[in-house]
């Protein structure tokens, strides 16, 4: 991703890099329980994606964290639907602002 962000740059494209988190790691606290019997640990699943978005700043990568954005809180509209992977509108909403803001400060 480095070396294409940098090829990017040298033709004046800045690269911004969105990866796109699970449902599980956006929306935690909505596991069910069979989740963490089963070896789900989201805090452990958070600091690889942290870890991921992180090695790829330092490089020089424009990452947009988007865990953080689509993570909700009591009485907030969903990310994601309830039974299937897809964002609900609220949470492309979400994604596109914390896209939007990164693309603002470069």
């Amino acid at each position: 991703m480095a070396a294409l962000a940098q090829a990017l740059a040298r033709r004046g494209t800045t690269l911004v890099y969105v990866p796109l988190p699970t449902k599980a790691l956006a929306m935690p606290d909505h596991l069910p329980q069979a989740a963490r019997d089963l070896g789900y640990d989201a805090p452990t699943a958070a600091t690889v994606y942290i870890g991921m978005t992180d090695a790829l700043t330092a490089r020089g990568v424009v990452a947009v964290d988007a865990r953080r954005a689509l993570r909700t809180g009591r009485g907030d509209a969903p990310s994601f639907f309830a039974i299937d992977p897809r964002l609900t509108p609220d949470g492309a909403r979400r994604a596109a602002a914390a896209i939007a803001g990164a693309i603002a400060q470069t």
